[in-house]
């Protein structure tokens, strides 16, 4: 297991991970346990931390204005932006770098596929798992994506509309009213939900909150408490339901947080 992980924030309903144990690459500059540390450590030390954030958006989409927010409140904590595009090229920029070294510290997911792939390589945790479900596992809600293609140019008249007892699937997205493309035929998804066993492909999407459920995810957090350097944040870290705007925020607080406390 590595000593340091990256937070991942799943755009796609996710939230798969969780701990962060150094809040940026240039956190280990305040690190100093010896006497006598020369001026020079000293120095280096009032250094800004730099949390480094890997999106798939443009930077003038929302995260260019994110950052500069964030930056003015704090100018010892500092976020910087990069873009991977979601496409072949862009998924093996980012599984590179986060194989080849620590400099990304928050990642936003646009894959499924790679989602998965993303935590058995160990850059993403759901608690449970962490712990080899030494406890059972914490149940979840997974999804089966139906893609349908319909030659006609409208199917509901809506992105998104959501069944709660009439049908089998939860929800039918219809893309082109989230995009606004022009076209004579038309694609959906119809989300089927079933319950999450951990086999190989499935994804916990949502957490079954419930009094038993709740108390078996408190025997997990109780095993991260007395770990020095680990941090619960995200939908399978604490096992509630985020919207991803949230757990942006979240994760910058918490970053902040982390930062003031090692100073103290």
């Amino acid at each position: 297991m590595k000593t340091r992980r990256t937070l991942a924030l799943g755009l796609s309903a996710v939230m798969a991970v969780s701990v962060l144990s150094g809040c940026g690459s240039s956190s280990s500059s305040t690190t100093a346990d010896t006497k006598g540390e020369s001026n020079a450590s000293a120095e280096s030390s009032t250094e800004p931390v730099v949390l480094h954030w890997w999106g798939s958006f443009a930077e003038n989409m929302g995260p260019e204005q994110v950052c500069e927010a964030f930056n003015k409140i704090d100018p010892n904590l500092q976020v910087e932006y990069t873009r991977y595009v979601n496409d072949d090229a862009g998924n093996t920029k980012l599984d590179m770098t986060l194989m080849s070294d620590d400099s990304i510290d928050v990642f936003l997911n646009m894959n499924d596929v790679l989602l998965m792939k993303r935590i058995e390589n160990g850059y993403m945790y759901p608690l449970d798992e962490l712990f080899d479900c030494r406890f059972g596992r914490l149940p979840y809600r997974s999804l089966r994506f139906d893609f349908e293609y319909y030659d006609k140019p409208d199917y509901q008249g809506h992105s998104v509309v959501n069944y709660t007892v009439s049908e089998d699937f939860t929800r039918i997205t219809e893309f082109k009213y989230l995009t606004g493309q022009k076209a004579e035929g038309t694609t959906i998804v119809k989300e089927y939900p079933f319950a999450y066993t951990g086999a190989a492909g499935e994804i916990p999407y949502y957490s079954i909150a419930n009094e038993a459920n709740q108390k078996l995810y408190e025997q997990y957090r109780g095993l991260v408490e007395h770990i020095p350097n680990v941090w619960l944040l995200g939908r399978l870290a604490e096992y509630k339901y985020y919207n991803i705007d949230a757990m942006v925020l979240k994760a910058l607080e918490l970053t902040d947080k982390i930062k003031k406390d090692k100073e103290v």
